[in-house]
């Protein structure tokens, strides 16, 4: 039995994925995710399932037919998620622009509504970052193992960005709010935004808000809308990486075959009404 997941953010979302089940659909939901490439009124399920030992079967469907480019693309991508002599770090970097490319509309959808909450909350209120006083010493061992996750989370946004950018030293909140200021400047409102043109702007975004999107809560908070488009544009780079663990655990048994089948919509979910 394969499992299919319609791509619709939860409302609210689940906090977590503790059975193999619902990590399962949350691999889907955020493949599916992968598979919109329209701005709005784009809709995506899929199934991904092992038929046999050293085969995969994706089978996926779109309210629209798919044209010949999504059909490649998605190709492309799920043949350089499986491709054994490729590392996680090869993949995500094949992956990552091949998803770019081909999901424009909706990534700069998603970058521009980040853009529209920031220029709503301004510069005078810090974007929305709140930067609470860090107590000098003590602490529960809790606290001080969020400290530290927290840190390696904003190790891994400077690593993104570059010390240049991020400078050892520099105070999350203080990155933040040049970077916004950078980015409400650069994405126009009202203009046309190429992300093929601000590829650098776009992979910034895309990993800034990922490790944000996952960054423990400390001495730092974001405002409440604006994280949530946030943690939107992050789900790019989530899905990815997501996939790469996941396809991987099957490296062991060498995948030998990949299938790909394209349903009509209306046979897809006949066919899951009936489970």
């Amino acid at each position: 039995m394969a499992y299919q997941y319609e791509y619709r953010p939860p409302s609210p979302p689940p906090t977590s994925f503790r059975t193999p089940a619902q990590k399962h659909l949350k691999l889907l939901n955020l493949l599916s995710l992968l598979l919109v490439t329209e701005r709005v009124g784009d809709i995506a399920a899929i199934s991904l399932h092992t038929v046999e030992p050293k085969q995969i079967t994706l089978s996926f469907a779109k309210n629209r037919p798919c044209s010949r480019s999504e059909q490649n693309y998605i190709s492309k991508f799920f043949i350089a998620l499986i491709d054994p002599h490729f590392s996680s770090e090869q993949k995500m970097e094949k992956m990552l622009p091949l998803v770019i490319e081909n999901c424009e509309a909706k990534i700069v959808a998603r970058l521009k509504k980040i853009c529209v909450r920031l220029r709503e909350l301004g510069e005078k209120d810090n974007f929305g970052v709140t930067s609470a006083k860090v107590q000098a010493e003590g602490g529960t061992s809790a606290e001080e193992g969020t400290k530290i996750k927290a840190t390696e989370y904003e190790d891994k946004i400077r690593q993104a960005v570059g010390q240049n950018i991020f400078p050892v030293g520099c105070p999350l909140a203080k990155f933040l709010k040049c970077w916004f200021q950078s980015l409400v400047r650069k994405v126009k409102e009202g203009a046309y935004f190429n992300p093929i043109e601000h590829k650098e702007v776009v992979n910034q975004a895309i990993f800034i808000c990922y490790y944000l999107s996952r960054r423990p809560k400390s001495e730092l908070t974001i405002e409440k809308e604006l994280f949530s488009r946030i943690e939107k544009l992050g789900d790019y780079l989530s899905a990815i990486k997501k996939a790469i663990k996941e396809i991987g655990k099957l490296d062991r048994v060498s995948i030998s075959k990949l299938s790909i089948k394209q349903v009509s919509w209306s046979l897809y979910f006949e066919i899951e009404n009936t489970f």
